[in-house]
């Protein structure tokens, strides 16, 4: 077998509790959130005692722990509260952080030198493309999005040199992460705060449907990626990472053993003896994987996005129904224990086809899985029995309804005898020795890390003496101290004595001091203060003082080159304009610099508008206001593409290329392979205009698109606005894009008139004033989940699905089959009245995004004749 590193088992940690249970169960880190700025904030999270506690008891146990720093932060944040929250655990030794936000990323990585970043998969990393920069900011660690592939996750491996952190186990999302807005615009609880509602797990009625008929339309089932752990090692993945901080502290400790179990059980056997293991070992195999199904499954588990059953347009099932959701129930479904035989007014007779045991809780529901009475056994019953019990009256059992165990209590406390119960010791060797007139010496070696402690001094003994057997018996009687003697040796005088108390207490504070001189090695001082900072700022600024004060001495020495000078002079100016918001600011400098001062109230924000569709596009440049044009290419023919390309361009609009939301290897291909086409047919073709320098200028909505467009767009003609959905709610987020020579910028749609006031003070933004708000980006299909996939089948592509909750709110859902993702859209769209009107200055442009509007309803709300019901989304009240 080719060498290999053993893969990392990365256990989920809610609690002290639970972060123990992990370790004790062989995980080699855990990831754990403090009381701020992680992504489950409703988790038992450690204030800051129990998370030095945490950090100090991972570091005795060879352990790492990851804290979550993975919510985007506000400006007052990071200004106020994320270095003094940051610097005790960076000086106690945290290993690493898991970071969303790109100012997160950036402020850490300058105030904190040695600390390692972990690209969290809420970045919606898809590719190894962007490793270049982000291993400036001391990122060694991405997190892929979910929705990978077994084939994409072994490109990946490729491309990056960077370790590679995959989820194996546990809940998915039905949106790729850091791309929901579900739960924040619907009940104002954040996703991108850490505090997600989950509307997912809500049932849903399809508008074409009778309401009888409600499904759980958004609910995966359960991970499961046990029985691909062999081709992931061999893919080179090097973190198995466990999803559950909010799950119990049992469900941590087993399926963190399983993992550890299998992984350890390849290494000792080999790729193929590993195999063959689990074909002659199916029983135990079986066994293992319904106990997993025991402790949590949403109808059953699943490895679908590894197989390529959504999300991969290069990997697809056409004609298919997908297979990944939990339609009937979105909770724990337990596993099938027996069917009801016989039901009378007060008994239900049902056969038991696996053994249950007492202390069980079985739940019998319909075919639908809806439960309607359940019950916790009292005794241990035999598969094959015929059980009768008595039932709650109303409650609906009918003869073929399933049995389903919901608690397996056996299962249950094993996992308490076997990994919360224990007491994880560490191991020390010991050598104690005893003799007369001299002080009671203990010497410990912990890993390496030898003391030395004396405690009192031994004195004859009078009566009766003490010796080495009675040494030894105390000193071992370690208890709940974090150490254990594996070799203790006693040298002991004869005729010799000392306190019982005194022996104890040598032992408490040997052990207390080996501890501390073993954890200095983790200690660190090199924190970089905001102070330290602002003052390496200045001193930046007045070495360029004095360097421009030596240019200022050598102003005229012949007229050539103060002709140079000022083609460099234009040549900047130049550079200005294609990273400047908009035209009336550079015209405002420019005027500026000839002393005619312009005020920033009398200057109208641009308008802008991006199109999905044509007809979209002709109404939108039938529009004299209109500055510039986003295309979207999701749903335009090239031909399309290319005739509403040329449209704008006589009608001198700005014509920008919107990039797609997601973007994975087959879009880079086909991307790349347009590209190779445009050169071959003589660059600049009029009916081939994707990608290339002809467009004005790029919307991105990930990272992936900022690396195609730096390998294949020159530099001096590449212009790039970030979307809503690459979040810049802080200076610091802005000044990582900066140094990545990105200036232009969209405001969240979390963001709050205030908070877009304060943004004005940086950067003029471009800010969303009408659309239907995309709820969720996901690689999941409502047409394929309900029916079938049509990804081969052009006339079914871009359905629009509605649908509404219990509230009867209502969303569109349309499958962009081109790149194979869906996006749910609010069925009332956003409008905000006072920025459309330009009546406010807190804008360097405004954007109207049409998606599934027709060309009259275009014209009409460009007009201001808004013709439907709107809302404001979070412009009024900001998210928690």
């Amino acid at each position: 077998m080719t060498k290999r590193a053993k893969p990392e088992i990365l256990a989920p940690a809610g609690s002290m509790e639970g972060l123990k249970a992990a370790i004790a169960a062989g995980c080699n880190a855990v990831y754990i959130g403090g009381n701020r700025f992680g992504a489950r904030a409703f988790a038992n999270n450690l204030d800051q005692d129990e998370m030095l506690e945490a950090i100090a008891y991972c570091h005795l146990h060879d352990v790492k722990l990851y804290m979550t720093v993975n919510t985007v932060l506000k400006d007052r944040e990071i200004k106020e509260a994320l270095f003094s929250y940051l610097r005790p655990y960076y000086e106690a030794g945290l290993d690493a952080v898991i970071v969303q936000d790109m100012g997160v990323l950036r402020f850490i990585s300058r105030h904190f030198p040695k600390l390692a970043i972990h690209a969290s998969t809420q970045m919606t990393l898809t590719m190894g493309k962007g490793k270049e920069f982000l291993e400036k900011y001391h990122v060694n660690r991405i997190v892929p999005a979910r929705e990978l592939t077994l084939r994409e996750l072994c490109t990946m491996r490729r491309e990056t040199s960077m370790e590679l952190e995959v989820f194996v186990h546990g809940a998915l999302c039905y949106c790729y992460s850091g791309q929901c807005l579900f739960s924040s615009m619907l009940g104002g609880r954040s996703g991108n705060r850490g505090r997600c509602a989950q509307p997912c797990r809500l049932p849903y009625h399809m508008a074409e449907q009778n309401r009888s008929e409600d499904a759980y339309l958004l609910s995966p089932k359960e991970l499961c990626n046990l029985p691909y752990l062999a081709e992931m090692i061999e893919a080179g993945i090097d973190s198995f990472k466990i999803e559950g901080r909010m799950k119990r502290t049992e469900y941590t400790a087993f399926v963190t053993s399983m993992y550890r179990k299998y992984v350890d059980l390849y290494f000792a056997l080999g790729k193929e003896k590993y195999r063959d293991y689990i074909k002659k070992n199916q029983k135990e195999w079986e066994e293992d994987l319904q106990n997993l199904s025991d402790l949590y499954n949403r109808e059953g588990f699943t490895q679908g996005y590894l197989t390529g059953q959504a999300g991969d347009s290069a990997q697809r099932h056409p004609g298919q129904k997908g297979t990944m959701l939990a339609s009937k129930r979105p909770k724990h479904g337990g596993v099938l224990v027996g069917t009801v035989q016989k039901v009378n007014p007060k008994e239900v007779i049902y056969k038991v086809q696996k053994t249950i045991h007492a202390q069980d809780v079985v739940e019998f529901r319909n075919h639908s899985l809806t439960p309607s009475y359940e019950y916790t056994l009292g005794e241990d019953v035999p598969a094959g029995t015929l059980v009768t019990a008595r039932y709650k009256k109303g409650s609906e059992i009918r003869i073929g309804d399933q049995v389903y165990r919901t608690k397996n209590a056996v299962l249950l406390e094993k996992i308490v005898q076997d990994y919360l119960r224990t007491n994880e010791q560490v191991s020390v060797q010991g050598h104690c020795v005893a003799q007369k007139g001299q002080p009671l010496s203990l010497t410990v070696t912990l890993k390496g890390q030898t003391i030395c402690c004396q405690g009192e001094i031994c004195q004859k003994a009078k009566k009766r003496a003490i010796d080495e057997s009675d040494i030894r018996k105390i000193l071992q009687k370690t208890g709940n101290s974090p150490f254990y003697f594996e070799k203790l040796s006693i040298e002991a005088e004869e005729n010799v004595f000392l306190p019982v108390g005194a022996i104890k207490q040598l032992r408490r504070d040997a052990f207390e001091q080996v501890r501390k001189q073993f954890l200095a090695q983790f200690w660190r001082e090199d924190t970089v203060t905001p102070e330290d900072m602002d003052n390496m700022g200045k001193d930046i600024v007045m070495s360029e003082d004095m360097d421009n004060m030596g240019k200022d001495t050598v102003m005229f020495e012949d007229m050539d080159n103060m002709g140079k000078d000022i083609v460099m002079s234009e040549n900047m100016d130049n550079m200005g304009k294609d990273t400047v918001i908009s035209e009336d600011i550079n015209n405002r400098e420019k005027d500026d610099q000839k002393g005619h001062a312009v005020s920033k109230e009398s200057l109208k924000p641009q308008i802008a508008t991006s199109v999905t569709t044509f007809e979209q596009a002709a109404a939108v440049c039938a529009n004299p206001k209109v500055d510039r044009i986003y295309f979207e290419t999701a749903v335009m023919t090239e031909k399309e593409l290319s005739q509403a390309y040329h449209l704008a361009k006589e009608k001198q609009k700005e014509v920008w290329l919107a990039m797609p939301v997601i973007f994975r290897h087959a879009i880079w291909d086909r991307f790349e392979h347009k590209i190779q086409i445009i050169r071959e047919n003589a660059y600049g073709q009029k009916d081939i205009p994707l990608i290339e320098d002809i467009w004005d200028g790029y919307l991105i909505r990930n990272t992936e698109s900022f690396a195609f467009l730096t390998k294949y767009i020159p530099k001096e003609k590449l212009r790039i606005r970030l979307d809503h959905n690459m979040y810049v709610m802080n200076e610091e987020a802005q000044r990582f894009w900066k140094e990545q020579n990105v200036t232009l910028f969209s405001t969240s749609l979390e963001a709050t008139k205030r908070e877009l006031e304060a943004f004005q003070n940086y950067e003029p933004m471009e800010i969303p004033v009408y659309g239907k708000i995309p709820l969720m980006v996901s690689a999941q299909c409502i047409q394929a989940n309900q029916k079938v996939c049509v990804c081969q089948d052009p006339k079914e592509w871009h359905k629009q699905i509605v649908f509404e909750d219990q509230k009867k709110r209502r969303f569109v859902c349309v499958n962009y089959c081109r790149y194979c993702y869906n996006i749910i859209y609010q069925d009332i769209p956003l409008y905000l009245e006072e920025i459309a009107d330009q009546s406010t200055t807190i804008a360097g442009s405004i954007r109207y995004s049409f998606t599934t509007e027709s060309a009259s309803l275009v014209e009409r709300i460009l007009q201001g004749n808004m013709p439907c019901k709107t809302q404001r989304g979070h412009f009024d009240l900001g998210i928690e």
